[in-house]
């Protein structure tokens, strides 16, 4: 039976209720599932602490879920059946209000030209499951433990772009993933939920 670290980076502790009542009715997918919160800290260094305690607990798979998402049902059992070394689920970005999603396409410059929720969900009206990306967010991203094995420490960190623009960690772990020759997924079936909270 494959073990999974579930992780959740917080502020404080704290995690949305939403989340919590999403992860709860997740089906484990004939996994044995271990819970884990890492808070008090910033994001890069929580989802390293994550990813080296994935690997110092002898995990098979790392499931980071971000504090803000709902996730769906089926979601994990999904993401394992293709048995990639890295497989997401999708959302639309919490500040978009044009639909735009947290995968990038591959084209554009610093993952800035994003797949439309429209799109992503024509293509899983039509029977399709697997979509090869250049990035995506990390808010509901199952990792094999391998993976993170391969990539030296820090594997998560915010880094600076010749034009001035700061990648957050996600995509820049996805731009390390690719460095490395590992293909970055996401399934098109499973559509997260974003809980995102606005000053107006």
């Amino acid at each position: 039976m494959p073990n999974v670290l579930v992780s959740v980076p917080t502020v404080g502790g704290f995690v949305k209720s939403a989340l919590q009542e999403s992860l709860c009715n997740m089906s484990n997918a004939g996994c044995d599932l271990i819970f884990q919160n890492v808070g008090d800290y910033g994001i890069a260094m929580a989802r390293n602490i994550m990813a080296r305690n994935a690997i110092s607990g002898g995990y098979d798979w790392l499931l980071m879920v971000d504090s803000d998402m709902v996730v769906p049902k089926n979601g994990l059992e999904l993401l394992l059946s293709h048995e990639r070394d890295i497989c997401m689920g999708w959302y639309v970005r919490g500040t978009s209000d044009d639909g735009r999603t947290s995968a990038a396409k591959f084209k554009g410059r610093d993952h800035q030209t994003n797949w439309n929720a429209d799109e992503l969900e024509h293509l899983a009206s039509d029977g399709g499951t697997l979509l090869k990306v250049k990035g995506n967010g990390l808010g509901f991203a199952l990792v094999n433990v391998d993976l993170l094995k391969r990539i030296p420490q820090p594997i998560f960190e915010f880094v600076e772009c010749a034009n001035g623009y700061r990648c957050g960690e996600d995509y820049t772990f996805c731009q390390k993933c690719a460095d490395y020759g590992i293909d970055l997924f996401i399934d098109v079936r499973v559509r997260c939920g974003h809980i995102h909270d606005r000053m107006l």
